[in-house]
């Protein structure tokens, strides 16, 4: 019986887990740019030699905007994105 209750305490457990959300993985980067503002909506705009680096890519661009809840960057003018040869 007790093996029972531990199978059934491990598998209620993995159910539990498949509801939360995965942990976003972190990454570290840098942000440059001529101008940087926080938005009403909360993203980042970037204006003026707009610059993001990781370890593995730098995005340029005249101007981009770097939203923290979507984590997702969306680029404007002339965007340039270089892979690192090593990463750091």
């Amino acid at each position: 019986m007790r093996k029972w209750s531990t199978l059934l305490f491990v598998l209620v457990l993995g159910l539990l887990a498949q509801d939360r959300p995965p942990k976003p993985v972190g990454m570290e980067f840098h942000i440059t740019g001529q101008s940087i503002e926080r938005q009403p909506d909360g993203s980042l705009k970037i204006v003026g030699n707009a610059v993001v680096e990781t370890k593995l890519l730098t995005i340029s661009a005249d101007e981009m905007v770097y939203d923290e809840g979507a984590r997702e960057i969306k680029p404007r003018g002339n965007v340039r994105v270089k892979f690192s040869s090593e990463p750091k």
